[in-house]
């Protein structure tokens, strides 16, 4: 299983396009079964930045893609495109005239046999702080249980944009998610095995 994380591209005005075109060709050369992008996809949530994310998403060469929006995608009512834009399946009405279904694209959930890929939104309109929330929690307690009872021994693995333990090096801890014990919790009551976080635009790993 190859899986790739990718995170804050930022399409609009911080976006580089000379890095991304680097980075499709690499992560192409590799095929990965699985890419995991944890959200600020955009700047400033604009529909012209959609459009751009559409655009260079659909570069990657992967018949698996989880995504998930960070705080820049849900600033100026972005969440209202988002989650417009991502909506999984065909069987829901789209009348907004506006062609950016990715395809490939999964908001929630990808499952394998020997895997389990959860994605949880922890974005909120207009904040740049993140959470979980008390619904969120609880309906991941039930997933990962009915994964385990279908396949003993999965590899779990969650991803959400904000980060839940702090990053070194990224000066003063203002946007970790605010019910981070919570949801540190009932991962670890839960065994999950791995958790990619964004949000912070610093490659770090913590092992608990």
């Amino acid at each position: 299983m190859k899986i790739v994380h990718v995170s804050d591209i930022h399409c609009g005005r911080e976006f580089n396009s000379k890095k991304f075109e680097l980075a499709v060709r690499e992560i192409n050369r590799i095929r990965p079964d699985v890419i995991v992008a944890t959200g600020d996809l955009t700047h400033d949530g604009y529909i012209t930045e959609y459009r751009g994310v559409k655009e260079i998403m659909e570069k990657f060469k992967c018949k698996n893609i989880l995504l998930g929006a960070g705080n820049h995608d849900y600033l100026h009512t972005g969440y209202l495109l988002f989650n417009r834009i991502f909506w999984e399946g065909d069987d829901q009405d789209d009348d907004s005239n506006i062609d950016l279904k990715i395809k490939n694209v999964r908001k929630k959930i990808i499952e394998f046999e020997d895997y389990i890929f959860i994605m949880l939104a922890t974005a909120r309109p207009d904040k740049r702080e993140g959470e979980v929330g008390y619904r969120q929690i609880k309906w991941i307690k039930k997933t990962l249980e009915a994964s385990r009872e279908k396949y003993p021994g999965k590899f779990s693995i969650v991803a959400m944009h904000h980060h839940i333990i702090p990053v070194p090096d990224t000066g003063l801890e203002k946007t970790t998610i605010n019910d981070a014990g919570d949801i540190l919790g009932a991962l670890t009551k839960n065994k999950v095995d791995l958790v990619l976080c964004g949000h912070r635009h610093r490659p770090w790993i913590w092992n608990i």
